[in-house]
This record gives structure tokens, sequence and C-alpha cells, in this order.
């Protein structure tokens, strides 16, 4: 997986009124989150060569893997709406509810091109690229009240500022490292399970699968 993280954080603010003079800045305990994962479409393109995924391949040090024929990559966007709740005496903001929304986008299975009219290599090709493609959907999904969890404690850590927006900022930089930190923690733990859909038996057996086609290919190249 190749997850990129991108955050777009949106802070809604509701002004208390200024009659409270002197109120205490509210404790952060049991803000509601609400942490929603969606997964885009898988989409399969013919964009690539043999001789290109061999070179990438090589290049990322895994020459086990070959001869590869497709490889699945994505994006992992993420997006944040806290609402605020403030008082001016003394200034803070605190958050009321956070709403994440992690999208898995740009799901491409990308294919060499040799493999559009050998039916058996392509569907053994695709059908191992997808495996990877259900792990990662299957690996977010299972987190998400993990990741709830970790921000809950990361807001008990937010201190108040002397300007509502400064506190909303401080809020905002929060979320956003704290989800950030996440992605990249299951980005890892990810890369580390999916070995077993990159096995030894499984890729011997992609490596001899379909004989005839795989025959016709090394004709074809030569």
């Amino acid at each position: 997986m190749n997850w990129v993280s991108a955050a777009c954080i949106a802070t809604l603010a509701s002004a208390l009124s200024a009659g409270f003079a002197r109120a205490e800045c509210p404790k952060p305990d049991g803000v509601p989150i609400d942490v929603d994962i969606a997964a885009g479409p898988v989409e399969t393109v013919f964009d690539t060569s043999l001789k290109e995924l061999e070179r990438l391949a090589r290049a990322a040090g895994r020459d086990a893997h070959l001869p590869l024929r497709a490889v699945y990559s994505s994006n992992v966007l993420f997006g944040a709406n806290i609402k605020v709740e403030g008082g001016a005496q003394p200034p803070c903001a605190v958050a009321r509810s956070i709403d994440v929304r992690i999208v898995i986008s740009h799901r491409t299975i990308r294919v060499a091109r040799e493999l559009k009219d050998k039916a058996c290599l392509l569907a053994a090709a695709t059908t191992h690229a997808a495996g990877h493609a259900r792990h990662e959907e299957e690996t977010l999904l299972a987190a998400r009240d993990e990741i709830a969890s970790n921000l809950r404690e990361q807001l008990r850590q937010v201190t108040t500022a002397e300007t509502e927006m400064e506190a909303e900022r401080r809020l905002a930089r929060t979320v956003s490292a704290q989800i950030n930190a996440d992605l990249a923690r299951l980005d890892a733990d990810g890369n580390a399970a999916a070995k077993t859909i990159d096995s030894i038996d499984a890729l011997a057996r992609l490596k001899t699968a379909c004989p005839d086609e795989q025959a016709d290919l090394v004709n074809e190249r030569t």
C-alpha cells in the first residue's frame, strides 16, 4: 500500500454569550467523535508494460515478486469537520464534536498491456492485486474505533489559547497530526500483514500459473 494523507480541516465556531464573564473552559472529555471509512471502486487499467513493472520491482528490492504482471495502488485522504464552542473569559475553544472521514481513493490495478489478450494470466494477476485492495480496506475499517479513541485521548492534551482563533488552530493541528500518525502506523502494520498475501507459496503459484500463456509471452518478447 502506498498511502498519501491529505488534511482538510474545517472549524465551525459557535460563540457563547458575552454575559458569562470569567467562565471556566469546559473539559474536552467526552467529545463525540465519529470516524467514517469509505472506499472508492477499484479500476483496472492497462497503462504499463512487463518491462516497466520489472524495473519497478527491482528498484524496490522486490525481485521475489518477478515476473510482476500487475500492481495495486491507491491514495488515502482524510477530512475533519470540527465543531467548536468558545468562551470569551478566559479565551478558549473546546471541541463539541468531530466528524472524521477517511477515503481510499484512486484505487487502481495497473496491468501490463501484454496481458490484455491473456485471459488466464490476467485473471491470476488481477485476483492477486485485488487481495491487496481488500486488505487495505479491511485494515482501515477494523481501526475505526481505535482512531477515534486515539484522537479523543489527544484532545485531552490541547491547551487553551489567548484568542479563540488560535485555540481553534490548535485543535485543527492536533486532529491533523493524530490522524496522520494513525494512518502512517496502519500503513506500516498493513505492509507487514500483507506479506501473507505475498507469501512464498502465493508468489510461486503466480510464477507457474497459465504455462501456455506464459510460453506465448516469452515467444512474443523474443
